[in-house]
């Protein structure tokens, strides 16, 4: 076999390298992980998937900040605001929603601006600033300052029960903090009713949600929140506190437990005559215990309601021998001092 001179070797390397470069260049590349920018853009084809822009921050689900303006706000008479066109300071101005739920505004007069949002009324100033020739291009502002149809009434076991405003607050617990907390007599649920269903209350568990859960719903402008109150045992007579004590679990206490939180009885008292006074619709009904025979564990205990009053009379014997100890002891120091 004939060698080829070497310049025509190197002119054929050449022509094969050449020729591989195209098939190189054609190969599949493997595709490159996208950015965290590029994963953070949803896609504009329909096909994105839900569960990958769900996960964005632009889609979390997060607890409503205090500042956040509620999308439902509606102007009502008695609502005080500014109006502001861009370019125009003359159009500034001050008003107040008369209760026919009318504004006068400069240059269009009166304007029904009631049951409007301030989004919706602003495009509508828009229209008539432009229909009427005054503005090119008008952008107009409305600012409600105070929302006084919208403010959400808080009434029963808080500390400052009265009217707050809907852009302090979103939802259930945040309402509680601005009216300065629960009182120690709340109960264990809260009543709302919505301005736009009053005659369908919503009863809401909230003891046993220390701000989170479900209980800790969304509250719209206009709502009434009432927090109830819990029961409450009375008991007197000899024990070593009497008082109002506050049934604060979710079962009704025992005669023991009442008898537990009361310090417990005096040496004065007498156990077997103890007696339950009870409200019933047909009035007080007051039946005794012996409450001697429950201690010893010889009888059961007894369950003690709401409003129910725990009366532990004294026993006379005793108390006439605490007076006699008293009056002998009265007598042996008077005698002293008449001898000394």
């Amino acid at each position: 076999m004939s060698l080829l001179p070497a310049w025509n070797r190197r002119v054929g390397i050449v022509v094969v390298i050449a020729g591989m470069l195209p098939a190189c260049a054609q190969e599949p590349q493997q595709p490159s992980a996208p950015s965290q920018s590029q994963q953070a853009q949803p896609s504009n084809n329909g096909n994105a998937n839900p569960s990958t822009a769900d996960r964005s921050p632009a889609h979390m689900q997060i607890s409503s900040p205090a500042s956040a303006t509620p999308a439902e706000m509606l102007i009502g008479p008695g609502d005080e605001g500014d109006l502001s066109a861009y370019g125009v300071p003359e159009l500034n101005t001050h008003f107040r929603v008369e209760g026919s739920g009318d504004v006068y505004l400069p240059l269009i007069g009166k304007f029904h601006i009631a049951g409007l949002t301030s989004d919706a009324a602003q495009a509508e100033l828009n229209k008539m600033y432009e229909a009427g020739g005054y503005l090119r291009n008008a952008h107009v502002n409305v600012y409600i300052k105070e929302y006084t149809t919208q403010g959400i009434s808080v009434l029963g076991e808080v500390n400052h029960p009265g009217i707050y405003s809907a852009l302090n607050a979103r939802r259930l617990f945040d309402v509680f903090l601005i009216a300065g907390g629960l009182t120690p007599r709340a109960g264990r649920t809260a009543t709302i009713a919505h301005s736009k269903e009053p005659d369908k209350p919503i009863v809401v568990p909230i003891r046993n949600n220390e701000g989170t859960g479900e209980a800790n719903i969304e509250i719209q402008p206009g709502d009434t929140i009432t927090v109830s109150a819990a029961g409450v045992v009375y008991v007197i007579g000899e024990v070593n506190r009497p008082g109002a004590f506050v049934l604060d679990s979710t079962q009704s206490p025992s005669l023991l437990q009442i008898m537990a939180a009361a310090a417990g009885p005096t040496h004065l008292a007498q156990l077997s005559h103890t007696r339950l006074i009870r409200q019933t619709p047909k009035g007080l009904e007051s039946k005794d215990v012996d409450l001697k025979k429950i201690m010893q564990a010889k009888a059961g205990d007894v369950t003690v309601e709401a409003n129910d009053i725990v009366f532990v009379p004294g026993s006379r014997g005793k108390s006439a021998m605490e007076r006699g100890s008293g009056s002998v002891l009265s007598m042996l120091t008077n005698l002293a001092l008449y001898r000394f």
